[in-house]
């Protein structure tokens, strides 16, 4: 086996390779698919210090089983004293990284005879002089955390868990009507029946998100966003990012829902969908329309809706993180995937510095 390290424009030639080698993986079709990956980098990357570091392995008759997709960046930890970090494209310690990116790990061939991730560790810790690996959003149980347990015990490296968190889901293949009823009393009736108080205040309609309006929905979400949490974001980058998502011959496409009250929209929901799976990205809606009504809660039932009904979608990933007062996804989906955000310190300085700051703690 051979490492190469992939240049930029090497990465944007990439698609074809990189496509067939992870529909050949068990990884992520979306967040892990070189489309979501090369436009992020291409709108949210590239900033004064940060270097693509992409390693490819491949096979001595050249073919490519592995792909590890990461960027070099520095990190400010002191006033006067920075680390080299290397980490996932899609993510970021600090600053705009656009949507969150999820269900990381390395991308391998399925039934592979080489450990090709082992490979990849072992090379990094050999050849590759950076003070910290993050690997933030990293599959739990998937082979690139073994590897990177099995590889922390032999070159005793100090791994440090910043966060655990649990994802979930919901089965869309059944019927809305099953689905509904089998939710508790009071998920039901903030998911569901109080659309007939929200009806009695005037029209209600529902309408698609698509290739057309996606900036639309970024816009209203926006006002959301500065309602809810008091300040505010540009979605502005989002928008490109989206663009060159979905351009390209890409399998990805934008959906999710307007939710109106007499032309007025009231609740927002951005969505991408991945041939037979649809993802969370972000949502939002109107506060206070009702004091008997969580508009939130009503948005999501019309777009969970929306999903059963539709023949081609078979999963709603709703991805990981709770809501802002409690964990709504618990009430209405089951457990999913998880995941956890780990930092290996492979310097002996910056391993000092944190020893010294677990003494001060």
């Amino acid at each position: 086996m051979r490492i190469h390290k992939f240049t930029s424009s090497e990465f944007s030639c990439l698609k074809e390779e990189w496509q067939k080698l992870l529909y050949e993986s068990s990884a992520d079709r979306l967040f892990l698919s070189w489309h979501w990956m090369h436009s992020w980098w291409k709108v949210f990357g590239k900033k004064d210090n940060d270097e693509l570091f992409i390693l490819g392995v491949y096979t001595d008759n050249n073919q490519l089983i592995a792909i590890a997709p990461f960027y070099k960046s520095k990190r400010q930890i002191y006033k006067y004293y920075s680390t080299t970090v290397l980490q996932f494209i899609g993510t970021r310690l600090k600053g705009s990284f656009g949507f969150r990116t999820e269900n990381l790990e390395f991308i391998q061939r399925n039934n592979c005879n080489h450990n090709a991730i082992e490979f990849i560790f072992n090379y990094i810790q050999k050849n590759v002089k950076i003070d910290e690996l993050w690997l933030h959003d990293l599959v739990k149980g998937s082979e690139t955390q073994k590897q990177l347990s099995l590889n922390c015990t032999k070159y005793s490296i100090n791994k440090r868990v910043q966060s655990h968190e649990q994802a979930y889901g919901i089965d869309t293949t059944g019927s809305f009507d099953k689905y509904i009823s089998q939710l508790g009393k009071n998920t039901r009736l903030k998911f569901y029946n109080r659309r007939k108080v929200l009806e009695e205040m005037g029209n209600v309609t529902v309408a698609e998100v698509n290739k057309n309006n996606y900036l639309e929905a970024l816009s209203i979400l926006s006002k959301y966003h500065f309602t809810r949490w008091g300040h505010d974001i540009s979605y502005k980058k989002h928008g490109v990012f989206i663009d060159r998502l979905i351009s390209n011959n890409s399998s990805i496409s934008v959906c999710g829902i307007f939710v109106k009250l007499n032309d007025e929209t009231i609740g927002c929901a951005l969505d991408f969908k991945v041939e037979n799976t649809t993802y969370n990205i972000q949502s939002g809606f109107k506060d206070n329309i009702h004091k008997k009504i969580a508009m939130g809660s009503l948005t999501l039932g019309y777009l969970i809706e929306q999903y059963f009904n539709d023949p081609k979608i078979i999963y709603y990933d709703f991805l990981a993180g709770a809501g802002k007062n409690s964990n709504y996804k618990e009430s209405i989906s089951s457990p999913g995937v998880k995941v956890s955000t780990e930092q290996l310190i492979l310097s002996k300085k910056v391993k000092f510095l944190y020893f010294i700051k677990d003494l001060i703690k």
